[in-house]
């Protein structure tokens, strides 16, 4: 065979290689439409099923990021703060609960004032609830890593996601699934408002809202957080 016939079917052989490549890669994730190399790891539709710190994996509808820490920053509140997960850092929003303000600024005086009419008692309580509510998250994600189990579904484009947290069990006990919305709720810290879900564990929406509203319930009567305020 001539030098200039091996040449031309070296190429064609080159082509073809690349081309099975591809698709090889685009069938295992590590390749996407546009053509760009990812890592599977941190794809959010590609989850693995360790359960180490940093790893994902499926839990029905939602994707669990197993062994989250809180990250420090300027704008964590109540019900929307900044975790770390492996390497990668996400921005979350709490279903169903709705901590005050935990400041004023010039855009948010009408929604304290709405969070402060959900409690009966003044802006100024409303915003002192809004750092107790704070202050009560980051204390409780501090003691231990935790689950957190999103859809990725944003909040109005903000870059934030709505998620679960999924807290360790309480101490002395060795099952029991806490969410922090419900913890929030049961402390006063929180209305139930704002976008609702189903569990991650099948509980339908509605069933858990009804759980939610006698947790309040009890919280008031007790006076707890916000309802202690007026």
């Amino acid at each position: 065979m001539r030098r200039k016939e091996k040449s031309k079917l070296m190429t064609i052989l080159i082509v073809l290689a690349l081309a099975g490549l591809s698709v090889l890669g685009k069938k295992l994730g590590w390749i996407d439409e546009s053509g760009d190399f990812r890592s599977p790891s941190n794809d959010p539709g590609k989850p693995t099923s360790s359960s180490n710190p940093g790893a994902e994996e499926s839990l029905g509808k939602y994707q669990l990021l197993r062994g989250c820490v809180l990250a420090d920053d300027r704008n964590n509140d109540g019900d929307s703060f900044l975790v770390r997960h492996g390497r990668d850092e996400h921005v979350l929003r709490l279903y169903f609960v709705d901590c005050p303000e935990k400041r004023r600024h010039q855009y948010n005086g009408e929604r304290i004032h709405e969070q402060a009419q959900y409690f009966k008692i003044s802006d100024d309580a409303a915003i002192q609830t809004g750092l107790a509510a704070k202050d009560f998250t980051e204390k409780l994600l501090r003691k231990a890593p935790f689950d957190v189990a999103t859809k990725w579904e944003e909040v109005y484009s903000s870059g934030r996601f709505y998620s679960f947290v999924m807290l360790p069990a309480e101490s002395g006990k060795s099952s029991g699934q806490r969410y922090l919305c419900q913890e929030l709720i049961k402390q006063g810290l929180g209305r139930i408002h704002t976008k609702g879900a189903d569990l991650p564990t099948g509980t339908p929406w509605r069933k858990f809202r009804d759980q939610l509203r006698d947790d309040e319930a009890r919280a008031k009567s007790a006076r707890k957080g916000g309802w202690g305020q007026g």
